[in-house]
């Protein structure tokens, strides 16, 4: 934790209640007081107080713009933003700010520290980071415990996948439509969302996959949905599908992570919670704290132009890799969650990141 628990700024005045989604997580648990204690609890463990908040800004450490800048700019806001982002660069105090959901809006203003789940590498504004998929600590709530089940090094890389792996030719077209018509309203100024790569995701994912299921030097533990969470219709089926989930990162050494509707995988964090090894399809992608994190350490890292050669790029970080730093990848891991991609360490690192 930082020395000093900071203290945080904002402005309540600018909660939407009909909009929490565009809430950073740790306002939205301390600040809004949008969730009950228990949630908190569960969400953040025992550091659920991470940060001070004060209606003062001259006691603050750094500032957090209180909505996400989709909803400024969604809501024609952004002024409200814009004079929030004034007031406090008039005070010198550093800013933080988030961009939620798979597509962002390019921010009115751009020398401020920028959190966003989705994004480009080759698009990178100066002060931007990628942020980490929210989660629950998966490890301690299925199976009551903080410490990993490590795997031991077999002959061949157990690669794992567990989630929809087909979707219709009429489906992939139309979400490519989509995209194009979304891209036309960017450059037309008719929407602020920017513009996204011609992507077909499942189809992608669907060619990896199928690279790794052809090839004899890899073993495949797969489990392929025709729908999103196999399509689980109520909370029992859920249940279940997000069972089989987990069981299927905890018994796969490797785990084909590649990016999903935004050009992110929220199954990169979950692999990296449960102390597995992606094996990452880089998609021009930005991961989170790579300022500090060196993820081609913690991955096995494949360009996308690359793909159709993962088996091998796979099966020969397989056997060079020796059984015990193959187990310590593991447990690194598992601490790089904690440490800096679980709720607590997200807003850890970022407030020493700010306050360095």
């Amino acid at each position: 934790m930082p020395a000093i628990k900071p203290i945080v700024y904002t402005d309540q005045s600018h909660f939407d209640p009909s909009f929490k989604g565009y809430v950073f997580e740790i306002l939205k648990a301390n600040f809004f007081n949008t969730v009950s204690a228990e949630e908190k609890l569960s969400k953040f463990g025992p550091f659920v107080n991470l940060y001070n908040y004060t209606n003062n800004i001259d006691e603050a450490d750094f500032a957090m713009l209180p909505m996400a800048w989709n909803y400024y700019v969604d809501h024609g806001k952004t002024k409200l933003a814009e004079d929030f982002i004034n007031y406090c660069k008039s005070k010198n105090k550093k800013i933080v700010s988030y961009l939620a959901y798979d597509y962002g809006v390019t921010p009115t203003v751009k020398d401020i520290y920028i959190f966003r789940q989705s994004g480009y590498q080759s698009r990178r504004l100066p002060f931007q980071f990628a942020c980490p998929f929210f989660l629950n600590d998966h490890l301690k709530i299925r199976y009551n415990t903080d410490d990993i089940t490590l795997r031991e090094k077999g002959e061949k890389a157990v690669v794992g996948f567990c989630g929809q792996a087909h979707v219709s030719a009429l489906n992939n077209a139309w979400n490519l439509f989509n995209i194009a018509l979304n891209n036309i309203k960017y450059y037309t100024h008719l929407k602020r969302w920017e513009p996204q790569v011609l992507y077909p995701p499942v189809y992608r994912r669907t060619k990896a996959l199928s690279y790794l299921e052809n090839s004899n030097l890899v073993e495949t533990n797969f489990i392929k949905r025709t729908a999103y969470r196999g399509g689980a219709k109520n909370a029992e089926e859920q249940e279940k599908t997000t069972a089989e989930y987990y069981n299927n990162l905890m018994h796969s050494d490797y785990i084909l992570c590649i990016r999903g509707g935004g050009n992110f995988s929220v199954r990169f964090y979950e692999t990296m919670m449960m102390g597995r090894i992606p094996l990452f399809i880089n998609t021009d992608s930005i991961l989170p704290f790579d300022n500090i994190i060196d993820w081609k350490k913690h991955t096995v890292w494949v360009e996308e132009k690359d793909m159709k050669y993962a088996p091998q790029i796979l099966a020969d970080f397989h056997s060079q890799i020796h059984p015990d730093d193959f187990k310590q990848m593991q447990l690194d891991n598992r601490k790089i969650w904690v440490d800096h991609l679980s709720l607590y360490g997200i807003f850890d690192t970022i407030a020493k990141m700010v306050m360095k």
